[in-house]
Parts: C-alpha cells; sequence; structure tokens
C-alpha cells in the first residue's frame, strides 16, 4: 500500500542515495527505459555513489546517475522513471538532486546525451540545457532502439 502525504494525492517521496540492497529494483526501472545493459560498451559501470533514487512509498520507482569529470565539468548519466509513476514528477526531483550535488561540489559546467525528443526539450525549457551542435553514435542497443546516435546537450550553472 502507497503512504501519502497530508494533501491525500501526493503519495510520499523521497529522494535519496541507494545502497547495494536497492540495485535488483534500480536495475527494474532502468529495463524500462532499456537502459539495464550496464557493463556493456554503453554503459560500463553505474556506481551507486555516483547517482540517487527516487522512493514512492519505500519503493525505488526512479533513478539518476551522474558523473564528476574534473573540478568544473560533470555529466549526468542515466535517468529513469518506473512508467506508473512518471505522474510524481520523479524525473524532475532527481535532476533538482543531482544538478544540486553538483553545484555544491564546484561544478560549472553539465554535459548530457539523450536520445528523446521530449527530453531534450524538457532540459531546455526547465534546465537551459542546450544542443551542443554534436552526437555520439550508438554502439549498442541502448535507450531507444530506432534512434541510432546520441544528442549532446550541455549547460552552465548562473553565477550565484
Amino acid at each position: 500500500m502507497m503512504e501519502y502525504s497530508r494533501d491525500l494525492e501526493t503519495p510520499s517521496v523521497e529522494i535519496t542515495r541507494p545502497n547495494e540492497s536497492h540495485w535488483p529494483a534500480i536495475l527494474t526501472v532502468l529495463e524500462s527505459a532499456n537502459f539495464h545493459h550496464i557493463g556493456g560498451p554503453e554503459m560500463e559501470t553505474f556506481p551507486l555513489e555516483d547517482c540517487y533514487i527516487a522512493l514512492v512509498g519505500g519503493e525505488v520507482k526512479g533513478v539518476g546517475g551522474y558523473r564528476i569529470l574534473s573540478d568544473r565539468e560533470a555529466k549526468t548519466t542515466l535517468l529513469a522513471v518506473d512508467p506508473s509513476a512518471r505522474r510524481f514528477r520523479l524525473g524532475t526531483r532527481l535532476q533538482d538532486a543531482r544538478l544540486a550535488y553538483m553545484r555544491s561540489q564546484g561544478v560549472r559546467t553539465v554535459h548530457t546525451n539523450t536520445d528523446d525528443a521530449k527530453v531534450i526539450a524538457w532540459l531546455g525549457r526547465r534546465y537551459r540545457f542546450f544542443r551542443t551542435g554534436q552526437t555520439v553514435p550508438k554502439v549498442a542497443d541502448f535507450g531507444d532502439p530506432a534512434v541510432k546516435e546520441w544528442t549532446c546537450m550541455r549547460m552552465n550553472f548562473e553565477d550565484d
């Protein structure tokens, strides 16, 4: 049974760091976006210490990763939300958490790659990501199998 917040419409959502016990549920969420082939050529590793999970009623319903590349640059990695929980804005909550963390670490520029037109529009509208003009060919079945390349995007944090 799902636990609900006071307004009785939005379930209790917690954005937190995962531990090893969450790994099977994380893979299930990643599978919903065809991102579960960890250890393959598109995603060699997915360290738990470099991600956040969204718990809805105590169950893993979303995951968002990142990698800090240098003192000033980072990239977001996999972001996936269980289709049954998309109405709870988990993608936005996960994106906000990982961007806040990267910024707190001194990162000024964030890169990402995506193969989803809706995600491209969302990243631009909500987070000021822009297309770099570059694409990267996919090297394995990952994400949307109908799309054969990743669109490269970038955003810069505003000065405080």
